[in-house]
């Protein structure tokens, strides 16, 4: 059987640059922060990314700069969206409430919403995450590049102690 499912909506555009808004102001990277991040050094999927871990005040969601290191396809062209597509999945590591060496919080869906298709190869994600009673969480996160705010993503988290 599957084992996972895209569904996407291709929308027809219009113009409405004179009515475009920005939900929050651009995201601008920082120095990387000096605290390593609980995920640092895993294998896989982590070393296909590059993780800039920005410095963010206690208690607020944490913020991370990624840029893809490989190609979605060898030998193929990667879009910018392919790009985001392959570092939005982040934002449950990003934005962890819990420490993952203690508990497992997989991800089972991850929800994302555009306002404007993204641009270039580095994106950021402003992530937080929560957890429930019952082992089941949820991440949600702003996602920007460089031009500024492009839309959010939510994630629905198993969560389990190791």
């Amino acid at each position: 059987g599957a084992v996972a499912r895209v569904t996407a909506w291709l929308l027809a555009t219009g113009d409405t640059a004179d009515a475009a808004t920005d939900r929050y102001p651009a995201l601008v990277e920082g120095e990387a922060s000096a605290v390593p991040h609980a995920w640092q050094g895993a294998p896989g999927y982590l070393e296909t990314v590059s993780w800039r871990r920005q410095s963010t005040p206690e208690g607020a969601a944490a913020e991370a700069w990624l840029s893809p290191l490989v190609p979605l396809v060898d030998a193929e062209p990667t879009t910018a969206l392919q790009r985001l597509a392959m570092v939005v999945d982040s934002a449950n590591g990003i934005g962890a409430a819990l420490d993952p060496q203690r508990y497992l919080f997989m991800n089972t869906d991850t929800v994302v919403h555009l306002h404007r298709l993204p641009s270039g190869d580095d994106f950021a994600l402003r992530a937080r995450g929560s957890v429930g009673p019952d082992g089941v969480g949820v991440t949600s996160a702003e996602i920007f590049d460089r031009s500024g705010f492009i839309g959010t993503c939510a994630q629905t988290l198993l969560v389990q102690r190791r």
